[in-house]
């Protein structure tokens, strides 16, 4: 997908008809209206179930060390997961999201940077 595909980018998937009466072209989501809201609001969905598993158990390791800042870090990471999700499925269609996305990332690796500084205190290394 070119940077001016618009929202043609939140597909995941491209098909392509196949056999002896196959017609040409590819077949993609629909991605304008109800219905493009709908693929793109379930694309946000499925990035946040492909990344949600590390933050839980960042979230999981880190609240007994950093407790109040496990809790910041994950009410920003839940408002970007939010705002990604909006910001997908709206009719200003893709680009919408970043700033959701920015969020949900930033907590993320902030999360981690926590374990990693309490795994490195833990062995003595700070």
């Amino acid at each position: 997908m070119r940077a001016k595909s618009s929202n043609l980018r939140a597909n995941m998937l491209v098909y392509e008809q196949i056999g002896e009466r196959a017609l040409p072209g590819k077949v993609v989501l629909v991605e304008n209206g109800d219905l493009g809201q709908y693929n793109r609001a379930n694309r946000s969905l499925h990035h946040f179930v492909e990344n949600s598993l590390p933050v839980v158990l960042s979230i999981v390791l880190n609240t007994p060390v950093f407790p109040a800042q496990a809790f910041g870090l994950t009410c920003l990471f839940a408002l970007g997961r939010i705002a990604h999700q909006i910001g997908y499925s709206t009719k200003k269609g893709y680009g919408a999201h970043a700033l959701g996305f920015m969020l949900a990332t930033l907590s993320s690796e902030a999360l981690a940077g926590l374990l990693l500084v309490a795994a490195l205190k833990a062995f003595g290394v700070l």
